[in-house]
């Protein structure tokens, strides 16, 4: 957390004369919604993963 609040205001503000204030709130957007869907796809499927057995552990138990 300290590099992103070192770092931010540094890559930030070299981004800015490029895009302006607006193609820098779109850009870093885009990058949330990157973030989202890395997090779902790394730490969504990891999760699921971890419940089915738990699951079926507990099917079995109730059927018997």
């Amino acid at each position: 957390m300290d590099l992103g609040v070192g770092l931010g205001p540094l890559l930030l503000g070299n981004i800015i004369p490029k895009l302006q204030f607006s193609g820098m709130y779109e850009l870093l957007a885009v990058v949330m919604l990157l973030c989202l869907v890395a997090y779902y796809i790394l730490l969504g499927r990891l999760e699921s993963e971890r419940q089915q057995p738990a699951q079926l552990e507990l099917s079995q138990h109730l059927s018997h």
